[in-house]
Formats: structure tokens, sequence, C-alpha cells
């Protein structure tokens, strides 16, 4: 049986690295990016398709990509007891990324950005559920 690069140099037609970072558009997916995702990489998701991107965000992402993210892993038993409690209650009022709202004018998903100004601030991205910062139990019954 072949092993994982043998794969990837099928499928591809030449050697490929794993992939380090993703840059997609609209709702946070993972998609047309067979074997070489490892579940490592560093995903970004723009509210304009790839082409569109305004003239910082390409650098915005690199430099979040190679430096921001580029901390030591954190052994969450190993914090002081204060770090634990503090990052449990930011934790339990810190909201939820990758929710989001169908704007009523355009009809595309955008997310809402809770306890942050901005798109998530618009009534057309937070209709017709309740505003970014209301809690579960407060939302209408608005399912299928």
């Amino acid at each position: 049986m072949p092993d994982r690069r043998a794969l990837i140099e099928a499928y591809y037609g030449a050697p490929v690295p794993d992939l380090s970072f993703y840059v997609g558009f609209e709702q946070p997916q993972l998609f047309d990016v067979p074997l070489l995702a490892t579940g490592r990489e560093d995903l970004y998701y723009t509210l304009t398709p790839t082409p569109e991107l305004g003239e910082g965000q390409p650098r915005e992402i690199l430099y979040d990509h190679l430096v921001t993210r580029r901390t030591p892993e954190v052994e969450y038993e190993e914090l002081p007891e204060g770090a634990k409690i503090r990052l449990a209650e930011e934790g339990k009022n810190a909201g939820t990324v990758g929710l989001g709202r169908v704007d009523p004018l355009t009809g595309l998903w955008r997310p809402v950005l809770p306890g942050i100004g901005g798109l998530g601030d618009h009534p057309g991205l937070r209709a017709p559920g309740p505003p970014a910062s209301a809690s579960l139990e407060s939302w209408p019954d608005v399912g299928p």
C-alpha cells in the first residue's frame, strides 16, 4: 500500500508539502485540498472572494501566520490556577467564532462578531436572530 507522500504525488502529479495555511471565503469550511490538511494548518476566512482581498489583507494574514501564531504549545494543566480561572470565565462570555447570518440585501452569509463593533452590529446581519451579544437562551425559535 502506498504511503501518504506517494498518494499526494500521484494525486497532484508532483511532491506537494502539507498545507500550512488556508485562505477561504465566506462560511468557515475547509475543502478542495485532498490529502494536504493535517489539522495543524492556520485557517483564515475573508468576507470577499480571494481575488478581491483588500490591499492590507494578504500582509495581515501572512504576518499572523508567520509571526503571531508562532507561540509555544500551552499545557493548560500546568497553568497557574488564576490563569485557568480567567480562561474559563473568558470562555463563558466570549461567544462563538463561526456564527453568522444571511444578509437580507445580498443573500450572502456574513459572520456575527460577538462583542466587536462592525459587521455584527449591522441590523441586517443579525436578523432574524438576537443581537450578537445575546445568550442562546434569549434566541427566538427560528430553526427549520
